[in-house]
């Protein structure tokens, strides 16, 4: 899985080589989570499931999916489990 990972930072610092310049590619940062994406994600590393953690957080089920899709894309994750798996990795939560 950290192999994974460290192959999409790489190849975004080659895409950003390529497409932007090379200057631009050393100054590539991937995303920071906000605290309140934290949050959500310590919810979910849990076990709770995605209506079960839009309950506790007092948001509609269907809002907090669509939330929680930006939030995969946003880390480029497939899934839940991997965005969890993201942000345990990269140390974002314990």
């Amino acid at each position: 899985m950290v192999n994974q990972i460290n192959c999409k930072f790489f190849c975004k610092i080659l895409f950003n080589a390529y497409f932007c310049g090379m200057e631009n590619a050393e100054t590539y940062t991937p995303p920071l989570p906000s605290e309140e994406e934290v949050k959500w994600v310590r919810l979910l590393a849990t076990g709770e499931k995605a209506k079960g953690v839009a309950e506790k957080l007092g948001l509609n089920k269907n809002t907090f999916a669509y939330k929680l899709q930006l939030l995969r894309a946003k880390f480029n994750c497939k899934n839940t489990t991997q965005l969890v798996s993201y942000f345990i990795t990269n140390k974002y939560i314990d």
